[in-house]
């Protein structure tokens, strides 16, 4: 990375910039595990859809009203049509599957309570996140086979408590599941 970052206790700016520098070295270990894969498959990396293809697909969707600047009368679902709705940072699309991979650069720093608390956080966001990439491929086909995981590269197993060791989390150690 061409930013050093200062030695010792990080604060402000620099914490964001760590915390950005770890999620793109996580992506980076992730897709490093894909191009090993030997399978015919396709790898999509960093996948985004607007409100106006989400609205083609699931024409009935629910959309939040926080921060619409419109009417209902106007807009119902409150979202512009070229407004981002979603993302997913890979998708695996085999002969008979597509699995949703949602990668979370978090790495512990030691401080039981904080630690479990952003864990807690990014396991919740990136459940969603997964969710609603899978909806999607559901409502394109109903009928394929999906399956989803969150990935934390950043993080050995032995790190984490029981309750995260469940079959859609994957840790550091568990790469090599993927190829």
């Amino acid at each position: 990375f061409i930013d050093k970052l200062p030695s010792g206790r990080l604060d402000g700016v620099n914490v964001i910039e760590k915390e950005h520098q770890d999620s793109y070295a996580a992506e980076v270990r992730v897709f490093r595990c894909f191009e090993e894969v030997k399978d015919n498959c396709v790898v999509i990396h960093q996948l985004e859809w607007t409100h106006q293809q989400l609205s083609a697909l699931i024409p009935d969707h629910m959309c939040s009203k926080e921060g619409c600047k419109k009417g209902p009368d106007d807009h119902p679902c409150h979202r512009q049509a070229m407004d981002v709705e979603g993302e997913c940072d890979f998708i695996v699309i085999g002969d008979s599957f597509v699995a949703v991979f949602e990668v979370k650069g978090l790495s512990l720093q030691g401080d039981g309570t904080v630690d479990e608390v952003k864990l807690e956080g990014c396991c919740e966001s990136a459940r969603k996140q997964r969710n609603r990439m899978v909806d999607l491929i559901k409502s394109i086909n109903p009928l394929v086979t999906t399956y989803d995981f969150t990935v934390f590269p950043n993080i050995p197993v032995e790190l984490v408590s029981e309750r995260y060791l469940v079959d859609d989390i994957m840790f550091s150690d568990e790469l090599e599941k993927l190829i």
